[in-house]
């Protein structure tokens, strides 16, 4: 406990605290300088002002020793800790506003606000103020976050019970009206001012835990402040970071996440045209932390920050999320896999099936067990050889089904890995994590049937429409099985169950609804093989109705062939054909 003493005219005024309060007891001591030099008589029991908080004067030993108010006791004197409890208030409301960029606009301790008791039960809270209505009135509303809790009773209250059954909601109590703020059990999640603008700074640690949206959020005045205090953070070993051991890695960690988050931040001013040094500089300094002979040099980040890397990217920061991909984690890990997996999602992106393929490969030699990596691995290769403009020789589908094979034997598995958690935290659109079964057996019966290996094909059809007998594609892949085994009239029959399984409403979405057309198309084009013209035309029609997209494959299906020159068909053909240019117009 400190002493902070003053000679205000003929007394000497002592306020203790703790050191770090020091520049709040100086406050203190010239708010007691100015009751005085207002004519008020400084003596026993004398009460001051500071903050919206009273502090009494009480004679002790020839002194005037000023004691707040111990807010756990409902108001009473604090006699045992001095100032202490009071100033701490005052220290953290200051602090806060002034990360907020906002002068302190202390209520005072008496002020009436409104308080929805679910708020402090649920795990986040928001906190707004207006400009108060009436002097005791502090313009303080407190209630949850969501539409139920907006619509609960409130009650009324002081800015006195909040300091004394939720002292972490105090501290957000000095922000000036307009401002509001979303609160959790421990941590201040947002801060807006009046205009709507995100202002909150977050330590580097919190920033770490929170990463990416905080700083979009931010404007470009709190991303300079937010530069100079995580640049502080990297090159001081002291108080803001204390430098024990268990926290050592978290410590690193949130370096590698200041430093994606940089990157993404960067990113997107310089794609709206808007360059910021102070960032910039935060970002030369970081990779000079993290490279070779940095002092982070070496250290693995955190797997939570994919979500920035894959921001950099689709801002088309490719080298710099590369960059952080590389220095994420340690070689040979599952993380590590994992992140070859988002290479190849990346590639596939880009349309780079070679890319993608090659990542997939050294992801399974780091872990060979992973069923989802080699599922895509051989579904990647598949559209790899089917996309060769020249037909492709049916040796070319050996390491397709191999991968197949693989994913097949791990199913069992499946979801104990590390990789597999990590994939499913992915869940890039381009390889997803939720495939099932069914998709491994249709691409693997795909696969078999175009290897001509025709037996096992039809085996991996029927244990498909024996595992998902619901699905019309289910039936619709024994149907091109049995097609290629000239076994027609079976194919028809399939094809009719196919088309059973798939009434319903059609979908809206193109891409679906392709997929609920094929059915009557593969019907109507095997009808054609075998010189049924009008109920191959009818099929033809409806499948044109729900999917226009399928006039492009009519003339190049050789089942088609005896029908060409057929003026029905040639009519929907065109009719179709308009009907898709008129849409993408």
């Amino acid at each position: 406990m400190n002493e902070f003493r003053r000679m205000i005219g003929a007394s000497a005024v002592v306020v203790r605290c703790a050191a770090d309060l020091d520049h709040q007891a100086e406050g203190l001591l010239d708010a007691v300088d100015s009751y005085h030099r207002g004519g008020v008589a400084l003596c026993d029991r004398v009460v001051v002002e500071f903050a919206g908080i009273p502090f009494t004067m009480r004679q002790m030993r020839g002194e005037l020793v000023l004691h707040g108010l111990e807010f756990a006791n409902k108001g009473a004197p604090d006699t045992a800790a001095g100032a202490e409890q009071s100033l701490r208030i005052v220290y953290d409301q200051e602090a806060v506003a002034r990360r907020a960029g906002a002068e302190p606009a202390y209520p005072r301790y008496d002020a009436s606000l409104k308080l929805d008791r679910s708020s402090l039960k649920v795990p986040r809270s928001r906190l707004q103020r207006m400009a108060p209505s009436e002097p005791r009135d502090s313009g303080w509303s407190i209630g949850g976050t969501t539409d139920k809790a907006a619509e609960s009773a409130e009650f009324i209250t002081t800015v006195a019970e909040i300091y004394r059954v939720c002292p972490w909601f105090s501290k957000m109590l000095a922000l000036p009206p307009g401002y509001s703020a979303v609160v959790g059990p421990h941590n201040i999640e947002s801060i807006e001012s009046e205009s709507g603008e995100h202002v909150w700074i977050l330590d580097p640690l919190t920033l770490a835990r929170f990463g990416r949206s905080a700083l979009e959020r931010s404007s470009i005045a709190v991303l300079e402040r937010a530069a100079n205090a995580l640049l502080e953070s990297i090159t001081n070993e002291g108080e803001r970071i204390r430098p024990v051991r268990r926290l050592a890695r978290r410590r690193a960690g949130s370096v590698w996440v200041t430093y994606a988050n940089a990157l993404t931040v960067q990113a997107r001013f310089k794609q709206e045209g808007d360059r910021n040094a102070e960032l910039d500089a935060l970002v030369d300094e970081l990779r000079h932390a993290l490279s070779p002979g940095g002092k982070f040099a070496g250290e693995a980040a955190p797997y939570a920050i994919i979500d920035t890397v894959v921001t950099l990217y689709r801002l088309y920061w490719r080298d710099e999320a590369a960059e952080v991909l590389d220095g994420l984690v340690a070689p040979g890990s599952s993380e590590q896999a994992a992140l070859l997996f988002l290479r190849a999602a990346f590639a596939i992106d880009s349309n780079n099936y070679a890319g993608a393929v090659e990542a997939l490969q050294r992801s399974v030699v780091i872990e060979p067990n992973s069923a989802t990596t080699w599922y895509h691995l051989g579904a990647v290769r598949l559209a790899e050889v089917r996309l060769e403009e020249t037909p492709p020789l049916r040796s070319r589908f050996d390491k397709v089904i191999e991968a197949f094979e693989r994913a097949l034997a791990l199913l069992d598995i499946r979801g104990t890995l590390p990789i597999e958690r990590c994939i499913r935290d992915l869940n890039h659109s381009s390889l997803r994590a939720d495939w099932e079964l069914a998709d491994l057996l249709r691409e693997r019966t795909v696969a078999l049937r175009e290897a001509g290996r025709l037996d096992e094909a039809l085996a991996s059809a029927e244990r498909l429409v024996n595992t998902y007998p619901d699905q019309s594609l289910s039936w619709e892949m024994l149907g091109t099985v049995l097609t290629a085994l000239y076994r027609y009239e079976d194919a028809l029959k399939v094809y009719d169950r196919a088309i059973q399984q798939s009434k319903g409403v059609p979908p809206d979405e193109p891409i679906l609804a392709r997929g609920f057309a094929s059915p009557w198309y593969n019907r109507a084009a095997l009808l054609a093989l075998l010189g049924h013209r009008d109920e191959a035309v009818a099929d033809l029609r409806y499948a044109l109705n729900l999917s226009p997209d399928w006039y492009s494959a009519v003339f190049l299906d050789e089942r088609f062939q005896e029908l060409c020159t057929d003026q029905e068909l040639q009519r929907l053909v065109d009719q179709a054909r308009l009907q898709v240019q008129a849409q993408r117009q």
